[in-house]
């Protein structure tokens, strides 16, 4: 077992979902994947991973303005990263340092945009998209307050 905690922070949509990766408070992967791409990559990781936050649009009421994404799509997103965590949980029940923990987050409560030019100066080793600024956001926020209290 890793001696910090894996997690992985994923800001879901249907076409460019982020995914940011950390090691304890360290950046260590980036990488925006579509639906099918994600399935898989949560298959083939969810075995190293300690903790996965997303931002879950079920946890908010629907917004109709028309710059707002696709409600019913990025749900279904959500539903699919939690059912293949609970699947995980459940085929390693018995041996509990390989469960996930989750929690999902409402986009109110990860609060607004950080432009992925400010997240590009920040970490400058990794090529940065709206998507994974979104995701590097929801990942040191969780990081910060629920992991190690800073």
């Amino acid at each position: 077992m890793n001696p910090k905690p894996l997690t992985l922070a994923i800001d879901p949509s249907i076409n460019n979902t982020g995914l940011a990766l950390f090691d304890g408070m360290d950046l260590i992967q980036v990488n925006t994947l579509n639906g099918y791409e994600l399935a898989i990559y949560l298959y083939n990781n969810l075995d190293k991973i300690t903790h996965i936050v997303i931002e879950d649009s079920t946890k908010q009421k629907a917004c109709w303005n028309k710059n707002y994404r696709s409600v019913g799509k990025v749900d279904g997103v959500c539903k699919i990263i939690k059912q293949a965590i609970e699947q995980h949980n459940k085929k390693y029940k018995k041996d509990v340092e390989r469960l996930v923990t989750f929690t999902a987050i409402s986009p109110l409560q990860k609060g607004h945009k950080i432009p992925k030019e400010h997240m590009q100066e920040v970490y400058p080793q990794f090529k940065i998209t709206q998507d994974i600024s979104d995701a590097i956001k929801i990942g040191e926020n969780y990081i910060r307050f629920n992991l190690f209290g800073v």
